[in-house]
């Protein structure tokens, strides 16, 4: 399940960051096509153009990289709460045998004795009898 979401968040990005270079060439071959050949196009004004695109496509490769390890580290999560199916756990509210693992909107929680209890809220883990 985690796989299929990393990849088309992956997929998605990758797209996106197609269709705005396309946009960013096709306007600029059209921006010199029609330039006014007496008054030809400043080469900073061009250096700066091609100075934000880059940095436009480094903050989309950036933000497709963190969201990548975001969705890795929530795989990670669901991993280890699975693992802990049967053993014995201990929390702040209590203790017992992890019965069930679930994935809500709040993260990855663990049934434990009719509780609800957060992953992150677990202090100690025990071997079962």
């Amino acid at each position: 399940m985690q796989v299929n979401s990393v990849t088309s968040a992956g997929s998605a990005a990758v797209g996106e960051a197609q269709v705005g270079r396309d946009t960013f060439l096709q306007l600029l071959a059209a921006q010199l096509r029609y330039q006014d050949p007496l008054k030809p196009l400043d080469n900073s004004e061009f250096m700066v153009q091609l100075a934000q695109f880059s940095a436009l496509e480094q903050m989309q490769a950036v933000r497709v990289g963190v969201d990548l390890v975001r969705e890795g580290l929530e795989g990670l999560l669901w991993l280890q709460a699975v693992e802990l199916l049967g053993k014995e756990v201990a929390w702040q509210g209590g203790s017992g045998h992890v019965e069930r693992v679930s994935w809500t909107t709040d993260g990855v929680s663990l049934q434990i004795g009719g509780h609800e209890v957060p992953l992150v809220a677990v202090t100690a883990i025990g071997l079962t009898d």
